[in-house]
């Protein structure tokens, strides 16, 4: 999960869920976006709320990685 400002002039936040996967020189991964330009008020009021939702939605893909598109290939070590 990864909260960030999303608007620098109007100073709203967004709240970002990427899980990823690394398999046999690939990198799977699914990501959402489950707040966006919220306003730092609304981001404090419904930030337990999201953080409890994101990490259960995480915990979610978790349990599936072959829902996981395909993302990029990883350079050799």
């Amino acid at each position: 999960m990864q909260i960030y400002l999303d608007g620098v002039t109007n100073a709203t936040w967004a709240l970002w869920l990427s899980c990823s996967d690394d398999r046999g020189g690939n990198r799977y991964m699914r990501s959402q976006c489950l707040l966006k330009d919220a306003e730092l008020c609304a981001l404090e009021r419904d930030l337990p709320v999201l953080l409890k939702s994101g990490f259960a939605i995480l915990n979610d893909w978790r349990t599936r990685p072959d829902e996981l598109a395909f993302a990029t290939r990883l350079a050799p070590r």
